[in-house]
């Protein structure tokens, strides 16, 4: 966000400015916002591969940046369980161990949770449970409140 800030206008929106940069692959704008709306992902040890769903080999993992006690590769790891077990269980480096949140909740997607839509936790909940699958279509009532609680979720 912090790379984000100066190129957004009121209310933290995107401006013409940010959408041209951020459809420049490479750019630091681009690399920015991919990260804020996919989520960070780690280059997965050398020589460690898998294929995606889709079949491209893929050299890194997206990590489960929400969770605290991360520790391993495998533990930070999120994608579909035959992928996981293909992703080595040995120690994260240091600085992609995630690190005590305390700002305001954040709701976010991109991730293709599966089963009764639940928060994960006070602070983050996942409104993507795979609608273009089949999944239910999910939002979250917010009304301001500083954790969020399942009960305020709907779906259909």
């Amino acid at each position: 966000m912090d790379v984000l800030r100066p190129v957004l206008g009121p209310n933290q929106t995107l401006t013409e400015e940010a959408i041209l940069w951020g459809s420049r692959m490479g750019h630091r704008i681009y690399d920015a916002l991919e990260v804020v709306c996919k989520g960070p992902e780690v280059a997965l040890p050398a020589g460690i591969s898998f294929a995606d769903k889709g079949g491209k080999v893929r050299h890194e993992v997206r990590v489960r940046w929400w969770q605290e006690d991360l520790s391993t590769y495998r533990t930070a790891a999120i994608g579909p369980p035959d992928d996981m077990a293909m992703i080595p269980d040995v120690a994260l480096p240091e600085e992609w161990k995630a690190h005590p949140y305390s700002g305001p909740p954040v709701l976010f997607g991109h991730y293709w949770f599966t089963g009764k839509p639940e928060v994960i936790s006070p602070r983050f909940a996942c409104l993507d449970y795979s609608v273009a699958s089949g999944g239910p279509l999910v939002a979250y009532r917010w009304d301001g409140e500083s954790e969020l609680s399942s009960d305020k979720l709907a779906w259909m």
